[in-house]
């Protein structure tokens, strides 16, 4: 096995021959130079020849087509961003929130239609999702996620199931209660983002310039943190937990990576002009479908293009800056620590977290 079908499942089941391209040998000339070839940068490409086929774009990747989160991801491909609508609306109105959150429907569905269109096999199939209550203490958060999506005219999308509803669709060990929505799909994220990258090539593009866990001290990218042992066993534990008919089964494989979070949850899409640099980032969690609008969003700004997208609050936003180290280091650390306590004394009692303590508040979004 190649080290980078190694990454993960999803690279090693591709189907496709990992070897990285080519490097870049000497100067070359470009109109467009996109800086990794990951979802968001081979979407972007995508749309730019869309736009322009005599356009010329170099992806530059120092690893390989998927290397990061695109090929290590949880293969879900859903709306939504994770930080809510209320802190939207509140930050830029209630009719950019509206927007937005209707830009991650749309998302979801162009996913399905640009690989339905281009051919890509990535098992696309938009069957739904259910966010579980296992035990009283988890349905007021159910009950006041209903209330937000109706508060903002979507509530007609999700339902509350009762427990003969969710047994029917699924049976997890203590759920009681679900809220269900059909507006989410599974993919296989290295035959997209695979399947993406050779799209771009037949396209004209060029990809070429060189070679859950917990947090670490100044937020260093090493191979080693990759694979968090505790982490892992933890989350096997979940699985085994939620379905014990699967309590004996082997795991083959586990993986992890880098995860890019802003200092409000809030992702950024954004272009300047004097520059001439672009960025889409910030999407914690939902990269599958937010990398898609992000790839959209930076194709009309990139060419200029007045647009629903453009108008959208994530343009040109700016997160505030971290805490310095080690106060980032030491937060992080704090509420991952407490509100796993939360959790666990959420369970023992039954009643939820009162939403007023410390690690709920820090990571409040």
């Amino acid at each position: 096995m190649s080290v980078h079908a190694s990454l993960s499942y999803w690279l090693e089941t591709a189907g496709d021959d990992l070897t990285p391209r080519p490097g870049i040998d000497g100067a070359t000339d470009t109109d467009v130079a996109i800086l990794g070839a990951g979802l968001t940068g081979l979407w972007t490409a995508f749309y730019l020849k869309r736009r322009d086929p005599s356009r010329r774009i170099v992806v530059v990747e120092r690893e390989i087509a998927g290397f990061g989160a695109s090929g290590r991801n949880g293969a879900w491909c859903a709306p939504d961003l994770n930080i809510s609508m209320a802190r939207l609306a509140k930050l830029h109105g209630i009719d950019a929130a509206k927007r937005t959150q209707q830009a991650t429907y749309d998302a979801v569905d162009e996913v399905g239609r640009a690989c339905a269109e281009t051919g890509i096999d990535a098992g696309f199939h938009k069957g739904g999702e259910l966010i579980l209550a296992r035990g009283p203490q988890g349905i007021p958060a159910l009950e006041s996620s209903l209330r937000e999506y109706e508060a903002f005219g979507f509530g007609d999308r999700y339902r509350l199931l009762d427990p003969p509803q969710l047994s029917e669709r699924i049976r997890v060990a203590g759920a009681i209660r679900a809220l269900a929505s059909e507006d989410a799909a599974v993919i296989h994220p290295g035959r997209l983002v695979r399947g993406l990258a050779r799209r771009v090539e037949q396209d004209g593009t060029r990809i070429a310039g060189g070679r859950g866990a917990p947090s670490r001290l100044g937020s260093p990218i090493r191979a080693s943190y990759d694979r968090h042992g505790p982490t892992h066993e933890k989350l096997k534990a979940f699985l085994r937990e939620w379905f014990p008919v699967l309590r004996d089964v082997r795991f083959t494989h586990e993986w992890g990576g880098p995860l890019g979070m802003p200092r409000d949850w809030h992702p950024t899409m954004s272009f300047d002009e004097a520059s001439g640099i672009a960025t889409s980032r910030g999407y914690i969690g939902h990269g599958v479908s937010a990398t898609n609008l992000g790839g959209r969003v930076l194709a009309d700004l990139i060419t200029g293009t007045r647009s629903p997208l453009t108008q959208l609050p994530l343009v040109g936003h700016r997160s505030r800056d971290w805490e310095v180290e080690p106060f980032r280091w030491l937060g992080v650390r704090y509420s991952q620590w407490a509100i796993e306590r939360l959790d666990e004394k959420a369970a023992r009692s039954g009643q939820p977290p009162s939403g007023r303590s410390l690690a709920e508040r820090l990571a409040s979004h």
